[in-house]
């Protein structure tokens, strides 16, 4: 399958997060990375947080090798306390203010009728009380921020707006994201922060990787689902949040952007080869 991968050097969108501070969880790896490489293309300082030490640890390195202002913090959301400690942190070194968060740290989990309280106590902790937690903890620097944009974007999905298999726990979850992010967008317009999710397809990530095993026929089907045919890449959905993060969506709040390739949007005629050709049977 056709892989396609944005190119980080985006021109146009250089230094529109000059003097700004972005807060990225899932950091060192999939959709977080590609939204930390590319907050730092347009000029945002950046402090990323992952339970993966290894990777966040490299990726720190080769930031600052390449003379970027990039923090790695090993770090699980669904502590609470560990997040505040990180947010005083990240907004010490810089001025007091933190400017955009991004809740990317995700735990998949696809379990129905054999979900355990375990199960549901770890996939809500990490998925909805983790984002709670890091926008709790980052906010009130966010207050701090100045006339600069200030955002959070929250990462739902395609399976909090449809059924699938198996799926209890993981749906559950980012249905509720869909829910937690409009509570917020309501209670911070006060202080100037904008809050939106973003809900993406099926993405060539990390995660699918491990689901397919290297099965390119099981990628493509899963391709299949979306209008275009194919699967998203994680600097596809990179783009559109820190977008959403950016001034040009200075009138956007509460809102679910599907970055799905048509996947919502598509019924049971896909790609027009799954039935019949209806038209051909209306009279003139």
């Amino acid at each position: 399958m056709e892989r396609r991968q944005l190119k980080l050097d985006q021109p146009h969108t250089k230094d529109r997060f000059k003097g700004c501070v972005a807060v990225v969880t899932g950091g060192a790896s999939g959709i977080g990375k590609e939204c930390v490489k590319r907050f730092i293309n347009d000029g945002a300082s950046v402090a990323f947080l992952d339970t993966n030490q290894e990777a966040g640890q490299l990726l720190e390195t080769e930031l600052k090798a390449a003379g970027h202002d990039a923090m790695f913090y090993h770090i699980d959301v669904s502590d609470r306390d560990a997040c505040f400690a990180a947010a005083k942190d990240i907004a010490g070194k810089h001025g007091g203010c933190i400017h955009a968060v991004v809740n990317c740290a995700a735990s998949f989990l696809f379990i129905a009728l054999d979900a355990s309280m375990s199960d549901w106590e770890t996939i809500m902790g990490v998925n909805v009380a983790g984002s709670s937690n890091v926008v709790q903890a980052c906010c009130p620097f966010m207050k701090n921020g100045g006339p600069e944009t200030r955002a959070v974007v929250n990462i739902a999905s395609v399976s909090a707006h449809c059924s699938q298999k198996q799926h209890w726990t993981y749906n559950s979850s980012k249905g509720a994201i869909l829910q937690l992010t409009k509570c917020m967008a309501l209670d911070l317009i006060k202080d100037g922060i904008r809050v939106n999710s973003v809900s993406p397809g099926i993405i060539n990530t990390p995660a699918l990787d491990a689901i397919v095993g290297g099965d390119e026929i099981q990628r493509a089907w899963y391709g299949s689902a979306h209008m275009m045919n194919r699967n998203g890449e994680c600097s596809e959905i990179a783009a559109a949040i820190v977008f959403l993060c950016s001034r040009d969506a200075s009138f956007i709040t509460g809102a679910d952007l599907s970055v799905d390739g048509g996947y919502t949007a598509m019924g049971p005629e896909r790609h027009g080869q799954d039935g019949p050709n209806f038209t051909a049977a209306i009279p003139e």
